[in-house]
C-alpha cells in the first residue's frame, strides 16, 4: 500500500523528497456499538485496513487535499483562514474541520501543505472510516508542526 500512496501523491502534486507518510488504522467494536458517546462500555479494535496518506508542507497559506476514494472530487483547494464547512467540499470537510479545531486552539500551523489520501477501508460499513481520516490528519499536523 505504502508504492500507491506513493505514485498517487507523485501524481497529483510531484516529486519531492520532502514528502512524508502516515497511515491510521480503522477499527470494530466487538461490543458497544453506538453507546460510547452515551458513556456505556465498548470494545473496540483497531484493524489492518485504513487510510494512508502522503503530505508536504508548501511556501502557501493554502491546503490542497486529494482522495482516491472521492476521486470525481478532484484536488480540493482551501486557504487556511477559510477552512468553515463546505458541502460541496465532501470528504474534505474531515481534513478542514480538524485543522480548525487545532487553529482555534492556537497552534501554529503556519504554512500550507498537500496531502493525498489513498483507504482500503470500505465507506459506510462501520469501521470508523471518518475517524481514520481525522486521526491521521491531527497526527500528520502534530508530526509536521
Amino acid at each position: 500500500m505504502e508504492k500507491q500512496i506513493k505514485e498517487l501523491f507523485e501524481r497529483k502534486f510531484g516529486i519531492d523528497s520532502k514528502t512524508r507518510y502516515f497511515f491510521s488504522p480503522g477499527r470494530i467494536n466487538l461490543i458497544g456499538e453506538h453507546i460510547d458517546y452515551n458513556g456505556g462500555h465498548v470494545l473496540p479494535a483497531a484493524i489492518g485496513l485504513g487510510n494512508y496518506a502522503g503530505v508536504r508542507l508548501t511556501d502557501t497559506k493554502t491546503i490542497r487535499l486529494y482522495s482516491h476514494n472521492f476521486q470525481y472530487a478532484g484536488i480540493i483547494e482551501v486557504p487556511l483562514a477559510k477552512l468553515e464547512y463546505a458541502s460541496e467540499h465532501g470528504w474534505a470537510n474531515y481534513v478542514k474541520g480538524i485543522i480548525k479545531e487545532l487553529i482555534d486552539r492556537k497552534y501554529l500551523l503556519f504554512t500550507g501543505f498537500d496531502i493525498a489520501i489513498y483507504g482500503d477501508l470500505p465507506t459506510g460499513a462501520g469501521l470508523s472510516s471518518s475517524a481514520s481520516i481525522e486521526l491521521l490528519i491531527a497526527y500528520m499536523m502534530n508530526s509536521l508542526f
